[in-house]
């Protein structure tokens, strides 16, 4: 394994030491029955501080995006105070504290704003109605404080954003933080090193995650396309691959290559890659930029198989890295009007860049797509691409797990956060800002916490 990869040596890209099959109980940063992070942050940066990472408390230590106090970001990535953390930094802190708040409380999301705002509360229910130190701003009981975060929550539950993806952690090497590569209901297990072939011949070497013909397929990491086949061939197919930043690749195989209700192998390249993606093209995590198919050796079997390979390509098992990403996003709306925007608003020429892409012909064919328990897509030629019921939602391991399912239709022209709601760095692959909320979708004030 080349040293540029950051890992031990001894480090065996198949699983821990001693065996040979994953399960989320081997992983600290895998916890079952987990809840949409990325939501539940972008909550507590709009309550305490209208997600300004740069904001003090007035007469107390809280300040940044969060409200952190310094005694409890206790100089974090060695920086003296949360507001002088860059944004990324500050997003990190609160990943890492409430992932610690949901381990410790049973996965209960409605304790991260009691250990937010008064975690003594926890303990102490006769403390649930009394305003925490008053004097020093605070105006809400702990009891009110949550009430208006679960309210805040549950409504940006089913506004449709793009994912939050935390750092990735040298630590558990395992583990890539991505996006959940698929929009809506499928089933996966962990298939890596199952025989393959006629006879068994060769070895699997990603995860198989079952679902439906035409099913949206999302962009897991931020990164470059490095990888465009149109034309059904061998035993992969149609394909895409995406490299990160760092130059670990992702790889998307049988992508469809059938017109819709068929096994023709007559689909437009547009109903195969996004038409807007290009060799060369920069994609940000949970865009959309395939659809699920049954090409090469799985006709009759639509599904994604889903590779993540190191720098020097060798590939490793992705079973846990899509479990984190499915407990990370469950139950969340996967889609919006941002999914299948490739271009930076007010940007001049063409969205894509490299290789050019095949002609679809007369653009503007709509297919609708019916999946299972309700879930439902409508598809372009041309890149349009929306979604409804459990078809917009990230799958939970049981359809049955989400309790409320969104109703209307998110994506292009569509619900969802809009694209002039995303911060232009959002657009670099560098990018590290959080996503602003527009002045006309805003909230009732609640004053920062300044405990």
């Amino acid at each position: 394994m080349p040293p540029d990869l950051g890992l031990p040596p001894e480090v065996d890209l198949n699983g821990p030491a001693g065996s040979d099959r994953f399960s989320a109980e081997d992983y600290d940063t895998v916890f079952a029955e987990g809840v949409p992070i990325g939501i539940a942050m972008a909550t507590s940066r709009y309550l305490e501080s209208r997600g300004d990472y740069t904001v003090q408390a007035a007469g107390a230590s809280a300040s940044g995006a969060y409200q952190v106090i310094d005694s409890t970001w206790n100089n974090y990535k060695g920086y003296p105070r949360a507001y002088l953390a860059p944004p990324a930094v500050q997003d990190q802190f609160a990943y890492e504290s409430f992932v610690a708040i949901l381990k410790r409380y049973d996965n209960d999301v409605s304790v991260i704003p009691l250990a937010w705002y008064y975690p003594v509360a926890i303990s102490r229910p006769d403390l649930m109605d009394v305003v925490p130190m008053p004097e020093a701003g605070n105006v809400l009981t702990p009891r009110e404080y949550q009430a208006k975060w679960l309210d805040v929550f549950y409504g940006y539950l089913g506004e449709g954003a793009p994912p939050f993806l935390p750092a990735n952690d040298r630590k558990e090497p395992y583990i890539r933080q991505i996006a959940f590569p698929v929009l809506g209901p499928v089933s996966f297990g962990n298939d890596w090193g199952d025989p393959r072939g006629e006879n068994g011949e060769r070895q699997h070497e990603g995860t198989d995650l079952i679902g439906t013909s035409m099913q949206p397929l999302r962009a897991a990491a931020d990164g470059t396309i490095t990888r465009l086949r149109y034309d059904d061939e061998g035993t992969a197919g149609v394909a895409v691959s995406i490299t990160d930043t760092a130059g670990y690749r992702y790889n998307y195989f049988h992508i469809n290559n059938d017109r819709p209700g068929t096994t023709d192998g007559g689909a437009a390249p547009g109903l195969r890659i996004h038409p807007d993606l290009a060799i060369g093209s920069q994609v940000q995590a949970g865009q959309i930029i395939a659809y699920m198919g049954d090409s090469g050796n799985s006709v009759g079997n639509p599904h994604l198989h889903f590779e993540i390979r190191t720098i020097a390509g060798d590939p490793f098992n992705p079973y846990p890295s899509l479990l984190a990403a499915q407990q990370r996003e469950q139950c969340s709306v996967g889609i919006g009007p941002w999914s299948t925007a490739f271009q930076r608003p007010g940007a001049t020429g063409d969205a894509v860049v490299g290789a050019a892409k095949p002609s679809n012909g007369a653009p503007g064919a709509t297919y609708r797509i019916s999946g299972p328990d309700g879930a439902r897509w409508e598809v372009t030629d041309s890149g349009e691409v929306r979604a409804e019921g459990l078809g917009a939602l990230i799958a939970a391991p049981s359809n049955d797990d989400c309790d409320a399912v969104p109703e209307g239709v998110f994506g292009t022209d569509a619900a969802g956060l809009p694209v002039s709601a995303l911060p232009l760095t959002w657009w670099d692959l560098a990018g590290s800002e959080s996503l602003s909320i527009p002045e006309s979708r805003r909230r009732d004030d609640t004053r920062p916490n300044t405990i």
